[in-house]
């Protein structure tokens, strides 16, 4: 009898985007009224050309040091700084 673990579930659609590295990342597409929905600020950035960290940057890269390199990678991806 196995069991399948669902490690995949955040909650609801606030604590999933409250979860995510960055605000660019945080976006999310509601079909039902073809709106984007930005909690944290993420389509300022696009605008801007910035890769913005959610919350306070020193304690989210050390929960996850590969943060930063996705960062830079992201941006160097889409020419933001």
């Amino acid at each position: 009898n196995q069991q399948i673990l669902r490690d995949n579930v955040f909650g609801n659609r606030d604590e999933d985007a409250s979860r995510r590295d960055f605000s660019v990342n945080a976006l999310y597409y509601d079909i039902a009224d073809f709106s984007i929905i930005d909690y944290f600020g993420g389509v300022d950035d696009i605008h801007n050309r910035q890769i913005r960290m959610i919350g306070d940057p020193v304690p989210r890269y050390r929960e996850d040091p590969v943060r930063l390199l996705r960062a830079v990678r992201l941006a160097a991806k889409l020419g933001f700084s």
